[in-house]
């Protein structure tokens, strides 16, 4: 592959769009693509995770839902079923009704979310939705949007392995010298990188949004004066830090973050 193209899909398959932060958004997605394998009432949903994804998302805020909580999560993938192709944006459609009945259904203790030490891979998520005998499976694993089984009623209906690191388009990448990238980057044309412009637009948006709603002690402090380029990397820490910090405690505010299974969790593409 020609190193130009694969520095192209490298950045479409590493930089993806979420709602929230991404380990209760992969619990939110897996339950969503269970769900919608089902019609009628759901009645019970059971999420197994790693280590990894539990401890990474127990204890951040949903986006729109004013909580924490994995089962949360879950269960408002189950009734955002209509959105399980947005993926990590799927949570984008929290609203104050559907939160409600989310709530009631982890109450009635429906919901469950367990941690499995044994997991095929460090980021996993295996979503089973019943309704009635009916009953739907999804897993997501290796990245945060790969998809790797869905299952109706024991059927298979899709499934792939769970790709190894090893020959990823990533791991190639890296197989080449930095300066090598660096002047096949400058001999493409600009227009190529045009959609990183775009991205950066829904970024800044939501920076806006985010410093108009979080106090001054959940920013990093503007450092004033500073010399290029120390200057320009201090403001996008501090920009990142800030649409890092919307997402953890749950803002619903679209966020471009470069997530992948090189990461043990997604960050806000700096601006």
């Amino acid at each position: 592959m020609q190193l130009s193209n694969l520095i192209q899909q490298c950045m479409h398959e590493e930089i993806v769009e979420t709602t929230g932060c991404t380990d209760p958004g992969v619990v939110a997605y897996a339950a969503a693509k269970a769900a919608s394998l089902l019609q009628g009432k759901i009645t019970k949903v059971t999420v197994t995770v790693s280590n990894n994804v539990y401890k990474n998302g127990v204890m951040v805020g949903i986006p729109g839902a004013g909580a924490t909580g994995m089962e949360l999560a879950a269960a408002l993938g189950v009734l955002l079923r209509s959105n399980a192709d947005r993926a990590l944006s799927v949570l984008e459609g929290v609203t104050q009704e559907n939160c409600a009945a989310a709530k009631e259904l982890v109450s009635a203790g429906m919901v469950s979310v367990h941690p499995r030490e044994d997991c095929p891979d460090p980021l996993y998520v295996h979503a089973v939705v019943c309704a009635g005998e009916a009953r739907g499976e999804a897993v997501v694993a290796h990245d945060y949007v790969m998809l790797v089984q869905l299952l109706q009623d024991g059927r298979n209906i899709f499934s792939r392995a769970i790709p190894q690191d090893t020959g990823s388009l990533v791991d190639q990448l890296l197989g080449h010298k930095m300066e090598e990238i660096y002047r096949c980057i400058e001999a493409t044309p600009a227009e190529e990188f045009a959609f990183l412009l775009d991205y950066a637009q829904v970024n800044q948006d939501s920076l806006e949004k985010a410093k108009a709603i979080l106090p001054p002690e959940d920013r990093l402090p503007a450092e004033d004066g500073l010399p290029f380029p120390y200057s320009v990397i201090h403001k996008a820490s501090e920009d990142t830090f800030c649409l890092a910090k919307a997402r953890m405690v749950g803002l619903k505010l679209p966020v471009i973050a470069v997530t992948g299974s090189h990461y043990d969790r997604a960050f806000p593409l700096p601006l």
